[in-house]
């Protein structure tokens, strides 16, 4: 079978992963939804907690993501993989699951109709029953001016501004707050000299290696950049709505 979007090569990124989930560790709840799993490559480093409920959208992808997820939760009845098509009426079935907490890495960009996978969200965490905050959490790409040969590949329908996810949010998801910061200003050049310059269809490995060895050493610069000085530029963005 192929991997598509690369994510098998991407699966040796422990570096990058690891960082992105320490970015989103302080919002996490204990009764996790994660969307658009692909084949685990953020789900393995998610705390299990009470419930994690780790779906997909793509059948042929269901089994790697269960191998990935076997592998590193062995046979926790707390974890669980389910195919789940975001642009059906999914959120009625995983009611009785009352998540506290839907997270999503590098999937709204995917999805044609946003405004209804994040309205679905929004629903699905107004009826559930769990105790503490409730939390959309998005992870995705930012800036359409760096939309390029990358995007079309990878089959992106848009990347993000903060500006624009807070509009979304608005109106898909009223009734939460919001919070939101750039992501990796040190990947956006990269990312601007592949898709304009040298006009690549894929990262490769070389690339993604190169970028790991790296993380170590700008992580801490990079969060730095955009927690304390807010610096409005990244590779990706990072929200979060919270029910009021």
């Amino acid at each position: 079978m192929v991997i598509p979007f690369e994510l098998d090569i991407l699966e040796r990124g422990h570096e990058y992963q690891k960082w992105v989930i320490d970015s989103v560790k302080p919002f996490l709840g204990k009764r996790i939804l994660e969307a658009g799993a692909g084949i685990g490559n953020m789900s393995r480093w998610l705390p299990a907690g009470e419930r994690l409920i780790i779906t997909e959208t793509e059948t042929q992808l269901v089994p790697v993501l269960e191998d990935t997820i076997r592998k590193s939760f062995g046979n926790s009845k707390a974890v669980s993989v389910r195919q789940l098509d975001l642009a059906s009426d999914w959120a009625s079935a995983l009611a009785s699951e009352n998540p506290d907490t839907i997270v999503s890495f590098n999937v709204m960009e995917h999805i044609v109709d946003d405004a209804r996978a994040l309205s679905d969200f929004a629903r699905l965490l107004r009826s559930s029953h769990a105790q503490g905050p409730r939390r959309i959490i998005t992870f995705a790409p930012a800036h359409g001016w760096a939309f390029g040969s990358m995007d079309r590949a990878y089959g992106h329908s848009r990347r993000y501004t903060l500006g624009g996810f807070r509009k979304l949010a608005a109106a898909s998801a009223p009734g939460f707050s919001f919070e939101g910061r750039y992501f990796n200003l040190f990947g956006l050049p990269g990312w601007l000299l592949m898709s304009f310059v040298l006009r690549k269809q894929a990262l490769g490995l070389a690339s993604v290696l190169a970028f790991e060895n790296a993380c170590p050493r700008i992580r801490h610069i990079d969060d730095f950049l955009h927690q304390k000085l807010h610096i409005p530029f990244g590779q990706s963005i990072l929200t979060v709505l919270t029910l009021k």
